[in-house]
């Protein structure tokens, strides 16, 4: 009986330990100038995926989070990660602030529950419980309108707006929105208030500071009504709104398609100034002391 010869095969797929009839031997691999093996790659850092921890402390709690995301371009991390250092206490740089806990940044004027909140947001993968009351979105609106995290801050504002003002009063969206600069919710309080206004009595019982509004708001409230009742001295129907209004529809001197133009010509100063930065809601500005102060001891770090 003949024995089986084996059959080759051409193809090669550069297994290790291949047979030595496929193989060139090793006195001609010398020969070409080919190194038996392969050069040792060169190892560099990937450029996203390359996570740093940053601490903060805000009262007297202690945060170490990632810090890729605070570095967010405009915000005010930005520029406090992009100072130089001053002289460190050890050749590792430990003392840097941010470092560790002896050394963290020091979050001045935030609440640590409002930060706690503000981080679901920013590292959402971390907890099980989504943000979903009504001041706890508040509170991430107030840290992302301090720090300038406009997109964190745009969904703190959708998240209200959608699920919460609809259901609040007038005075609360006027409130909420000239402390956090949202000019649509202020323009839609001051719409109610202006179809209407505030009773005397109401008045009367908080003089000082009724509904949370200066006495000159509350008269501009009046001077709106009062123009759109010299401007409309007719009877009409509002195609839009479907509202009969004019002289014999009192106190409905006009439609509320008309009242919005001019709340905003009457609060045009007001309602301006709100678009661009507020002072009094920046952020504290960054101190440097440079190589001289910059060492640290324990406990203590960078204040912002």
């Amino acid at each position: 009986m003949l024995a089986k010869t084996p059959v080759s095969s051409n193809l090669d797929f550069g297994f290790v330990g291949a047979s030595s009839s496929t193989s060139e031997p090793e006195g001609e691999e010398a020969a070409c100038g080919e190194p038996s093996s392969p050069a040792t790659a060169a190892v560099e850092l990937d450029n996203v995926f390359n996570f740093q921890i940053v601490v903060f402390k805000v009262q007297n709690t202690i945060f170490e989070v990632l810090k890729a995301g605070f570095n967010v371009p405009g915000t005010i991390f930005e520029t406090l990660f992009t100072l130089p250092q001053g002289a460190s206490d050890g050749a590792d740089g430990t003392s840097v602030e941010g470092s560790n806990r002896d050394h963290p940044i020091v979050l001045e004027g935030v609440k640590s529950s409002d930060f706690r909140i503000f981080l679901r947001i920013l590292y959402p993968f971390m907890v099980q419980s989504e943000v979903s009351e009504y001041d706890e979105w508040i509170s991430v609106l107030h840290l992302a309108t301090m720090w300038d995290f406009k997109k964190i801050r745009a969904t703190a504002i959708n998240r209200l707006q959608s699920d919460f003002f609809p259901q609040k009063g007038a005075a609360e969206k006027i409130s909420v929105g000239r402390k956090y600069r949202v000019v649509d919710w202020v323009k839609d309080g001051y719409k109610t208030l202006c179809q209407d206004p505030p009773t005397f009595s109401i008045l009367t019982d908080r003089p000082n500071e009724p509904l949370g509004l200066d006495w000159e708001t509350i008269a501009k409230f009046y001077m709106v009504r009062e123009k759109l009742r010299k401007d409309n001295t007719s009877n009409q129907r509002c195609g839009t709104c479907n509202v009969y209004w004019g002289p014999s529809y009192h106190p409905n001197f006009a439609c509320a398609c008309q009242y919005m133009p001019v709340i905003e010509e009457v609060f045009k100063a007001e309602l301006s100034a709100m678009n661009e930065v507020d002072a009094s809601l920046a952020a504290p500005a960054i101190t440097h002391k440079g190589k001289a102060g910059m060492k640290g001891g324990k406990g203590k770090g960078r204040r912002i």
